[in-house]
């Protein structure tokens, strides 16, 4: 119902994960969103970090792109969860759960 978020606005992970052929220019991205990120409500739903918005906001004017835009603002408490989380990702390539660890593990270095 609310859309199916992902972070479209990152051409290289959605190229490694779902799609070999995933555009990078932001244009076409959004084109995406509205299709791919659309469930039958007419809803759609995107996941940004701030460096892509940053990146994103320079190329697009959002607003006028996205109709009906709506911003959800997360934020993380535990901070130091989250910066544990962060590396063990970079040390093991491994940025979902359901996908396998590629790298050396966290506690090992194996």
């Amino acid at each position: 119902m609310l859309g199916r978020p992902l972070e479209y606005f990152n051409g290289p992970a959605r190229r490694q994960l779902t799609d070999p052929t995933y555009p990078d220019d932001p244009r076409q991205q959004v084109v995406r969103i509205l299709t791919m990120g659309r469930t039958p409500n007419g809803v759609y739903g995107l996941k940004m970090f701030a460096s892509q918005f940053r990146e994103v906001a320079g190329a697009l004017k959002l607003s006028h792109e996205l109709p009906n835009l709506r911003f959800v603002y997360l934020r993380r408490n535990d901070v130091l969860g989250q910066a544990i989380s962060w590396v063990r990702s970079l040390q093991t390539n491994q940025w979902r759960s359901t996908s396998p660890a590629a790298g050396a593990t966290p506690m090992t270095g194996r």
